[in-house]
C-alpha cells in the first residue's frame, strides 16, 4: 500500500489533468567520392538550418578531377528521411538519391556512372526532421524533482533544444532555467543536467526534445515526504514516433500509475486494452488526447477496465491512425517507487 501522505502526493501528481518545438540542426556531415584510381576524396562540411526542419551543406566544390565510377554519401546522424546530393557530370546536373538506416544512426546512396565519367560533387543535402524523443512526465513542486541528464559520445561538440510542455500541450514554464525550453550544449564527450527543483507548488507536464547523433539521455524523478527518506527512479526517455506500446503491470501489491502523451500534431484517440496474466480481457479505455496532451492516473482507475487490482498483466495502448503515443509507467509500493519500461514499436 502506498503511505497516506505519499498517495496524497500520487493523486496530486497522476490524476490532475487530462508539438512541435524549434529544433537544432547544428551538426557536421560527412561523405566521400571514391576514384578510379583508388583516391577517396572527402569532404566534412557544416549543416546549415533551413527553416525548422531541413539542413544542407554549404556549397563547396572537390578540388581537381575525380573521374570516378560511383559516389557514396554516409554519416552519423539521429533522423529520418531521403539523402541526396547534387552532383555535376560532364557538365550536367545530376541528383544522387540515399537514404537513412531505420536506426537513425547512419545514411548510404550510390550515383553510378560510365567507367572514366568524371563526377564533381557541388552540395549536398539532407531532408527529414530529426527524430524527437519524449519524456512523457515531468514535474516539480509539491514534494517533487525533476532532472534531465545527456551526455555526447561524439567527438565534436553537439547541442540540443529542450522544450516543456503543460498537461494540455501548451507551454510550461520552468523557472530554473528561465522559460519553457532551454538549449544543452555539450562538449566532446560531455555531460550536462537540466534541473527543476522542489519548490513551490506542483507543476507537471512533458518535455519534447531532438537528441543530435551521439548524444544520450535519461530522467530522474526525486519525491520527499516529510518523515520519510527521498525516493528517487531513473525514467527512459520515449520515441516520439512509436504506434503501439506494451505496459506489463503488477497490481498485486503495487500500485500503477502512468502518463500516456500524445507527441504528435494533430489530435488522436489512444485505445488501451487491459488483460490478465492468462490474456483474458480485463477491459478497455479510449482516450482523446489533444495534440501535446497528456493523461495522467492508475491502470485500474481507466474507466471501462475492472479487475486490476490484486492481480497482474499487460496494457497495450495504441492511437488512431496515423497518431503516435508515448507511455510512461510507475509503479508505487510503501514508500518506494520505480519506473516501468514499455515495449514500444
Amino acid at each position: 500500500m502506498i503511505s497516506v501522505a505519499r498517495r496524497s502526493i500520487l493523486a496530486t501528481m497522476l490524476l490532475c489533468g487530462p508539438a512541435a518545438a524549434s529544433i537544432n540542426m547544428a551538426g557536421t556531415w560527412q561523405f566521400t567520392v571514391p576514384v578510379q584510381t583508388s583516391t577517396v576524396v572527402s569532404y566534412t562540411g557544416p549543416l546549415v538550418q533551413v527553416g525548422n526542419n531541413l539542413s544542407s551543406f554549404a556549397p563547396f566544390a572537390v578540388a581537381g578531377s575525380t573521374c570516378a565510377t560511383s559516389a557514396t554519401v554516409s554519416g552519423n546522424i539521429s533522423d529520418t528521411g531521403a539523402v541526396t546530393i547534387n552532383v555535376t557530370l560532364n557538365g550536367q546536373s545530376r541528383v544522387l538519391t540515399g537514404t537513412i538506416s531505420p536506426d537513425g544512426n547512419s545514411a548510404s546512396g550510390t550515383y553510378t556512372t560510365n567507367p572514366g565519367s568524371c563526377i564533381t560533387v557541388t552540395s549536398g543535402a539532407w531532408t527529414g526532421a530529426r527524430a524527437q524523443q519524449v519524456l512523457p512526465q515531468f514535474a516539480f513542486g509539491g514534494g517533487w524533482y525533476s532532472a534531465l541528464y545527456f551526455s555526447n559520445e561524439g567527438t565534436n561538440p553537439a547541442s540540443l533544444t529542450v522544450t516543456f510542455l503543460a498537461d494540455d500541450g501548451t507551454p510550461l514554464n520552468v523557472p530554473s532555467v528561465g522559460g519553457s525550453s532551454t538549449t544543452v550544449t555539450l562538449s566532446p564527450n560531455g555531460t550536462a543536467i537540466i534541473e527543476a527543483p522542489n519548490v513551490g507548488n506542483l507543476s507537471e507536464g512533458s518535455v519534447l526534445m531532438a537528441l543530435p547523433g551521439g548524444v544520450v539521455g535519461y530522467g530522474i524523478f526525486r519525491q520527499s515526504v516529510p518523515g520519510v527518506p527521498d525516493q528517487e527512479a531513473v525514467v527512459p526517455l520515449s520515441k516520439a514516433s512509436t504506434v503501439a506500446s506494451r505496459l506489463i503491470w503488477d497490481d498485486t501489491t503495487p500500485t500503477t500509475a502512468m502518463a500516456i502523451l500524445n507527441p504528435g500534431p494533430a489530435a488522436t484517440t489512444v485505445t488501451v486494452v487491459v488483460q490478465d496474466t492468462h490474456g483474458n480481457l480485463l477491459g478497455t479505455s479510449a482516450l482523446q488526447l489533444a495534440p501535446g496532451a497528456k493523461m495522467t492516473g492508475t491502470l485500474r482507475g481507466l474507466q471501462g477496465v475492472t479487475g486490476v487490482a490484486g492481480t497482474r498483466g499487460s496494457a497495450d495502448f495504441t492511437p488512431g491512425s496515423g497518431g503516435n503515443v508515448a507511455v510512461l509507467g510507475l509503479r508505487f509500493g510503501g514508500a518506494a517507487f520505480t519506473s516501468i519500461p514499455t515495449a514500444d514499436r
